[in-house]
């Protein structure tokens, strides 16, 4: 078959969901759930919906919303209507409890798992519970429940089950780049949110160069496409309640080409790319464009950027390269803007490592309290490589594969179901912080949407330890995205990812590495 005639084939399969009516689950692996729980019992006997249920929940901002979605699930899914009822809210170490039972709130949990995110769901012939240490483990547990609906309810019946459950990683972050001629409007940002939060996604983060509506720099934005400030704090407010730490991003080194070609910051220019770090004037500026993003952020992580700066050294900065070497001019600068956000702004700084990396001889100079930000995006065997050196060096690190859409109308699926597996297994074994999956937009030809399948991967894997199958995966991931009955999404994705490697495909060789330094090609 011919690579065309493959993708229409594909694009059918994604197109068609099956009709016939979902059977009881025979065993735990065909619960369709992402991520997939660390500990999943099958009862006997599940809880069959009534028209009409009480959902009781302990009172607070995250586990009432997550209720709040629960009791819209019931009713979309199944027709149930809920009468949500609010629990007190549990005193400092109490248990966080959900109950959906045709009475009243009845039964706590015992044995609880001990971690921030973890919980306990039972769901028993008279009714479902779901309890916690925390807040956001009660929101995790709901979630979960919100999933049994949503992908495995058989005709009114929700499959008997007992789940523990916890993460491998603290954080597990997903992006959207906002940089590159998109200009995703609040709505979309709000809605990526929402699926971000189902799929157990702690942190969202935006990929930030010069679309913002900085008032102190109203020429830097685009007036038809800038983020404005009120709309980023609408964002972190809307986050908020979803246990989304949303994190700020400001590019702050190179990739400033869409502020530096005004000519007003012309005597800020190392080169067109990058900004030039031996002029007074470029803190100035970097602390003005902080000052209007970090404050409407709850999160204290903040991530600076300064990546792929090769043109470090060939502009006003020459002379101090020639005395101190490019990684000197480079660290000085990282430490420069690290005070400005902690002791201005109250923010910990995230930067990328692939500058540092190749001047070791300077890591130690960097402020041990960043968090370093580990990233390729190739589909090699292992990532040690590229995590080592901040593990052994102290550093707290997330590791960031991609989800391999830049450049492309459709995401390269092959090479980002292996990048991601393997970067976050390799991250998990070393201590990883966290994992921030990436998505770039470089040449703005991604629709954002293809790229779920990926993003959803990077939730099961950073839940997991990537210790999960991608097979059995697509086997779960469209009933939870889409609700589909069958398993048509994750055929089709498996499909469409084998097109780039068929016969008669063709891409230039050229990595269109140029003045922007861009490397993320494979």
């Amino acid at each position: 078959m011919d690579p065309l005639r493959l993708l229409l084939f594909a694009l059918l399969c994604l197109a068609l969901l099956a009709t016939q009516s979902l059977a009881a689950p025979r065993k735990a692996a065909d619960l369709r759930l992402v991520p997939f729980p660390k500990q999943v019992r099958l009862e006997k006997a599940g809880f069959t919906l009534p028209a009409r249920l009480q959902l009781a929940v302990s009172d607070g901002p995250t586990a009432r919303h997550a209720a709040e979605e629960l009791a819209a699930e019931l009713g979309q899914t199944a027709g149930a209507l809920c009468e949500v009822k609010l629990l007190p809210t549990p005193a400092r170490g109490g248990q966080w409890f959900l109950s959906l039972s045709r009475g009243k709130a009845s039964g706590e949990l015992s044995d609880l798992p001990t971690q921030r995110e973890g919980y306990e769901l039972e769901v028993c012939p008279d009714r479902v519970t779901v309890a916690a240490l925390g807040e956001p483990g009660l929101a995790c547990g709901i979630g979960t429940l919100r999933q049994l609906v949503r992908a495995n309810l058989a005709g009114q019946s929700l499959p008997g089950v007992t789940i523990r459950d916890w993460p491998s990683l603290r954080y597990r972050v997903f992006q959207d780049d906002i940089a590159r001629g998109q200009s995703p409007k609040l709505h979309t940002l709000k809605h990526e949110a929402d699926l971000g939060a189902l799929l157990k996604l702690n942190g969202f983060t935006y990929y930030m160069e010069h679309q913002y509506a900085f008032t102190k720099h109203p020429d830097i934005g685009p007036k038809d496409g800038s983020l404005l400030p009120a709309e980023l704090k609408a964002l972190n407010d809307y986050c908020r309640p979803l246990n989304v730490e949303l994190i700020g991003c400001q590019q702050s080194f190179g990739h400033l080409t869409g502020i530096l070609q005004h000519d007003a910051y012309k005597d800020l220019r190392e080169t067109l790319f990058t900004i030039c770090p031996t002029v007074e004037g470029t803190y100035k500026l970097l602390d003005d464009l902080y000052s209007e993003e970090a404050p409407l952020l709850d999160s204290k992580l903040f991530n600076v950027c300064c990546d792929e700066t090769f043109d470090l050294g060939t502009g006003p900065s020459r002379a101090l390269a020639d005395e101190i070497g490019v990684g000197g001019v480079y660290v000085r600068h990282i430490r420069r803007i690290h005070d400005i956000l902690r002791d201005e702004y109250g923010k910990r700084m995230m930067m990328w490592g692939d500058i540092i990396l190749q001047h070791p001889e300077e890591l130690d100079q960097i402020p041990q309290d960043t968090v370093m930000l580990s990233w390729g995006y190739d589909p090699r065997p292992s990532f040690e490589e590229a995590i080592k050196p901040f593990a052994d060096s102290g550093y707290e690190f997330f590791v960031c594969p991609g989800v391999s859409c830049w450049g492309r109308v459709l995401p390269d699926f092959d090479v980002a179901v292996t990048n991601i597996h393997n970067y976050v297994r390799d991250g998990t074994r070393l201590g990883a912080l966290g994992m921030l999956n990436t998505v770039w937009s470089d040449d703005s030809e991604n629709l954002y949407a293809y790229n779920w399948h990926s993003i959803a991967w990077g939730a099961e894997c950073a839940w997991n330890g990537s210790t999960t199958s991608i097979d059995d995966f697509n086997r779960r991931v469209g009933a939870v995205l889409y609700g589909e009955r069958g398993d048509d999404f994750g055929q089709a994705v498996e499909l469409l990812g084998k097109t780039f490697r068929l016969p008669g495909y063709s891409r230039s060789e050229e990595r269109r590495v140029g003045k922007e330094g861009r490397s993320r090609w494979s």
